[in-house]
């Protein structure tokens, strides 16, 4: 149907009830009810309450676009409804290199929020965890043992809750970080110089969950526009000023004990601000003092193949492949590529 205007000298007090008009108001109402061009639109107002039930809504006709940032809660969720699938997580695939009985400990990718790993050896078993430390850096690290006198590699594979993806230090989003611990020329341990010593190969770099600055997954939001927050609290102080200021210590422990909470947006300098602190997953390596930390070209093949297979969850082919006797780890730094401090940008082939 189409609206019809029906103006004020057809139905005033003079005016004949005509045929037209009868079919104008008669047409108007079914224009209104198509929401045809012209014709009034209902008002939210007009809308009874409880007025629309689930029976009125068509399937898949509610989109994420309709839905509050942040609507969803956990009284929203039914028990048992999320499953592995959709937990937003991710895996790490490290290694250490032992010379014979030996310990060994690496930054275990997702820190406090790791949900579980295993173990894996070459050539053969004897290794173990034997600890869990948090050093001065307050990385979460896993140790290991090798008791066998002959040399072999540990590995350890992890999965993680993820947060904070994709990373960019400078050269465009890093799809994967391939770290490298290679043995230098003349080290005291008498190991033959491009030695791996270690790796680390995950999607998040070592800084992301750990030391004192790390982003919190538990402190994220994600609004409809796919921007992140981190919800911080709002203190009065910094840190370091109430700690050397009872005071003001007291003025943050009050604030802390009815926190009040700011949403900050995370952008690409807040993802990196603690990089500093852990720039590398060795640190408190035993092979450390002997070797020079790499970071594999992110940008190169072989970084994009592991990416994909960390993506897979394929470890077994990562270990091989960066135990291939074809690969070869450049000692040369690439010019203009962004690293982490104390870290060295390199190329690989294989």
């Amino acid at each position: 149907m189409v609206w019809t205007t029906i103006p004020n000298t057809d139905i005033d007090a003079d005016s004949p009830i005509t045929v037209a008009l009868m079919n104008s108001l008669r047409d108007n109402t079914a224009a209104m009810a198509n929401g045809d061009a012209g014709a009034p639109k209902v008002q939210t107002a007009a809308i009874n309450d409880l007025a629309v039930t689930s029976a009125k809504f068509a399937n898949d006709s509610i989109t994420a676009s309709k839905i509050a940032a942040n609507g969803v809660g956990q009284s929203e969720i039914v028990a048992s409804a999320v499953g592995q699938s959709e937990l937003k997580s991710a895996t790490a695939s490290q290694s250490h290199y032992f010379t014979g009985v030996q310990n060994g400990e690496i930054v275990l990718t997702g820190g406090s929020y790791t949900m579980g790993w295993f173990l894996g050896a070459s050539p053969g078993a004897n290794i173990y965890i034997s600890s869990h430390a948090h050093f001065t850096t307050y990385a979460a690290r896993v140790g290991m043992r090798s008791t066998s006198s002959s040399p072999r590699t540990g590995y350890v594979y992890s999965r993680y809750i993820q947060a904070s993806p994709p990373y960019n230090l400078g050269n465009g989003d890093i799809p994967v970080f391939v770290y490298a611990l290679m043995a230098k020329a003349g080290n005291r341990a008498g190991i033959p110089a491009g030695t791996i010593l270690a790796t680390s190969v995950a999607a998040d770099p070592s800084w992301a969950y750990h030391g004192s600055d790390h982003i919190s997954p538990k402190n994220i939001i994600t609004s409809k526009g796919k921007k992140q927050y981190e919800l911080v609290k709002r203190l009065p102080w910094p840190k370091t000023e109430a700690l050397a200021d009872s005071v003001k210590l007291q003025e943050n422990i009050a604030a802390l004990a009815n926190p009040v909470f700011d949403q900050v947006e995370i952008t690409m300098t807040r993802k990196l601000r603690n990089m500093p602190n852990v720039p590398h997953p060795f640190e408190g390596n035993a092979n450390l003092a002997h070797g020079t930390v790499v970071l594999v070209d992110p940008f190169s093949q072989l970084a994009m193949a592991a990416a994909e297979l960390v993506h897979e969850d394929d470890h077994a082919t990562i270990s091989e492949m960066l135990a291939h006797p074809s690969l070869v780890i450049d000692s040369v730094p690439i010019s203009g590529l962004a690293t982490p401090p104390s870290v060295m940008g390199v190329k690989v082939t294989l």
